[in-house]
């Protein structure tokens, strides 16, 4: 990353950076500035600040975790006055959702790309995608196939074969980490016998027979009631919440 920060005789901790490379750890914009800053001032959370954050062309931000954004502001609690703007030039993606294990395990969540706790100014200017869900897993089944001819009077009919099949994973989600299994960055997994294939980026993952559920996509943005304000829109996949 590089980093640029000083202070502003009116009161403000200003503070740019880029994220530079692709990395498989989600960022916090508040943990960054409090402990980084520009590699020789860092934030003291006290002081109103200015913040701006780059994701570079060709670079994803994304996390392997699906419970963790790939990319958020921290929790704060931000001053009163404080600014923050995200420029995406890059990816910033959620993980993809694994799928469910046979017999007829649910499909694991999507994760959100981005989440809110405080009021941003976002130009995206790429992608940004939550992770699709997983799909759900498939049920066993079993019976008897239709017996054959009889092989003469003597042995009478020819008893049917009982036969079996094992329930098959569902397919993973579409994210920065693919889910498990078979799911791509941009592509859902294929499914196991009876289950459900995996959502592609921002999609839910489909259920599996008899009931077993596809998981939840994932969000491009969870607001948590802090409405961004969207200079540019770019691509985004799947849905925001409130």
């Amino acid at each position: 990353m590089t980093t640029e920060a000083m202070w502003m005789a009116g009161g403000f901790f200003e503070l740019s950076y880029n994220i530079t490379s692709t990395t498989t750890t989600a960022h916090e914009i508040e943990s960054y500035a409090k402990t980084t800053g520009d590699g020789s001032q860092t934030w003291d959370g006290n002081m109103p600040i200015k913040v701006t954050v780059t994701v570079n062309p060709g670079v994803i931000q994304g996390s392997t975790a699906p419970g963790t954004a790939g990319l958020s502001t921290g929790n704060g609690p931000w001053p009163t006055g404080s600014v923050i703007t995200i420029i995406n030039n890059g990816t910033i993606s959620g993980k993809g959702g694994d799928g469910g294990g046979n017999p007829q395990g649910a499909g694991q969540p999507g994760g959100n790309a981005i989440e809110l706790n405080y009021p941003v100014s976002i130009q995206n200017n790429g992608t940004i995608s939550g992770g699709g869900g997983g799909g759900g897993g498939g049920q066993p089944a079993g019976g008897t196939n239709p017996p054959g001819p009889p092989p003469g009077e003597a042995q009478g009919p020819n008893p049917g074969n009982p036969w079996a099949a094992t329930g098959g994973s569902g397919g993973g989600g579409a994210g920065y980490q693919p889910g498990d299994p078979g799911g791509s960055t941009t592509g859902g997994g294929g499914a196991g016998y009876r289950a459900g294939v995996g959502g592609a980026r921002g999609a839910a993952g489909s259920g599996g027979s008899a009931g077993s559920s596809g998981g939840s996509a994932g969000y491009y943005i969870k607001q948590n009631s802090n409405t961004p304000t969207w200079t540019a829109t770019g691509t985004r996949h799947g849905s925001a919440q409130p």
